[in-house]
């Protein structure tokens, strides 16, 4: 091969996105405050585009354009528990919204990933401990993919590529040859410098002699012919033999994820399920999951990924393979609110409390949890007193809450001056924290939140968020 017929296997390799792995997961120092801080960040992503619909009269309400607006902040019942895991001491809330979606809701996403997990763990035991004479293969399928093209059109296309792929005699006759019992198929989404990449792995259980090299390149033919007759863009035939398909065989090895994560107790099964967690910057040779579009504020993409994710599973199990397995079929809204053990109820919040919690920036769910796994009762009292003070809450007659923590009785125009003092400071707040990651110790002041929004528009009052009832 030249050098130019090499220069352009390579440019067209970087178009399929093979080089598209795992980012090294985050610190385990504070996982669950940068899935909460995201999920802030996508909740005032999605209220922005509520904001325009309502303003083009499609929606009555801003917080009804997506139910991750609703995730852990609104309440559906009277009330918000917190509550304690007595097997893992961990605290977790009661009475919440819930909204289970892989996609959008950093939070959802890595309780669903890790029950979701323990799944496909338990299919790759089936395969190679309850019947002899099998193994599991991992299967790659990727496609060319460019900056300009639309994530909407793309997932299109490559849906209608593997309908094609698994239709017909052809087909029929690859399961033969490879005694194929059944697979789980995940689907996962990265972006980098050539744009959206739509990619599937998928575990197959297979014959323990299945040649994988032989599947490779049949798999690899009939794929390069379905991806044309599907639409999809093949300027490279070569380059898209060499990189389209990619096959690990007795996959329980963990080789694939143990190429890019140092975690590599992770395993293969995991690699299947836990796209959604790929956090890392957008660069253009590692594509990253669109969590991270979050992190640098890229707004208009992650609305684009939400429309076109919304409705999608991220895992798919082959007719029967769940039932052999011994699997429930549970929705991953189900998986989300499920509670694994027991759990004690640490402390009721008070409507009142929970509005101070939610006002009071990116942490303060966090915080809240944090000292009730250090402090208990004692120590979740002490942050709400804290919050408490640093917003100024306003007592009134039916507060009971507020009055208990000693606020001194106001006059009615001290009352009005209060809430005027208080609006201002709250809009503020919110437009200074779209554009900076304000840290959970140092609160913006008052002069930058005046410098970031006209005065007229700070004003106005805060609208309180609607009450829901609970979904049946």
């Amino acid at each position: 091969m030249t050098t130019s017929e090499q220069l352009k296997t390579k440019a067209f390799a970087d178009s399929l996105g093979y080089n598209a792995q795992s980012s090294t997961p985050p610190s385990e120092i504070d996982l669950r405050f940068e899935r909460y801080r995201l999920q802030y960040v996508a909740r005032g992503m999605f209220l922005n585009e509520g904001s325009k619909q309502v303003e083009a009269g499609v929606l009555s309400h801003k917080y009804n354009v997506h139910k991750t607006c609703k995730c852990l902040f609104t309440r559906y019942s009277n009330g918000v528990q917190v509550l304690q895991s007595n097997e893992h001491k961990t605290c977790f809330y009661g009475g919440l919204v819930v909204c289970g979606n892989v996609w959008t809701c950093p939070v959802c996403a890595a309780k669903i990933q890790e029950r979701r997990r323990v799944e496909v763990a338990q299919a790759f035991d089936y395969a190679y401990k309850s019947i002899s004479g099998k193994k599991v293969i991992l299967v790659t399928f990727t496609f060319p993919h460019y900056r300009w093209q639309k994530l909407n059109d793309l997932l299109y296309m490559q849906a209608d590529a593997y309908r094609r792929l698994r239709a017909g005699e052809p087909w029929k006759r690859i399961k033969d040859r490879c005694g194929y019992e059944g697979l789980i198929r995940s689907l996962e989404l990265t972006i980098g410098d050539n744009g959206w990449h739509p990619h599937t792995h998928e575990a197959w259980i297979v014959d323990e002699s299945t040649d994988t090299e032989v599947l490779r390149s049949v798999l690899t033919e009939r794929w390069l012919n379905m991806c044309n007759r599907a639409g999809i863009t093949v300027n490279n035939e070569d380059a898209f033999r060499l990189h389209a398909v990619d096959i690990i065989d007795n996959a329980h090895c963990s080789e694939y994820l143990a190429k890019q994560d140092s975690s590599r107790h992770w395993g293969m099964d995991r690699e299947l399920v836990k796209g959604s967690s790929k956090i890392g910057k957008i660069n253009s040779k590692s594509g990253v999951h669109p969590f991270s579009l979050l992190n640098e504020n890229r707004e208009s993409e992650f609305m684009e990924y939400a429309r076109a994710m919304r409705g999608r599973p991220q895992l798919f199990w082959s007719k029967g393979l769940k039932d052999k397995v011994g699997i429930n079929d549970i929705s991953d809204e189900e998986l989300a609110t499920e509670i694994e053990d027991t759990a004690d109820l640490l402390a009721q919040l008070k409507n009142e409390d929970w509005s101070i919690i939610v006002k009071s920036g990116v942490s303060a769910r966090t915080d809240i949890l944090k000292a009730a796994e250090t402090r208990g009762l004692q120590g979740i009292n002490e942050v709400l007193e804290k919050l408490t003070s640093g917003m100024k809450e306003i007592p009134s007659p039916d507060n009971a809450s507020s009055a208990s923590l000693g606020h001194p009785i106001m006059t009615e125009s001290e009352i009005r001056k209060k809430q005027l003092s208080e609006n201002i400071l709250q809009r503020g707040s919110e437009v200074y924290q779209s554009v900076h990651v304000v840290s959970p110790v140092k609160q913006p002041s008052i002069s930058a939140c005046l410098s970031l929004a006209q005065a007229v528009e700070l004003m106005k009052p805060y609208p309180q968020e609607p009450f829901v009832q609970p979904e049946h």
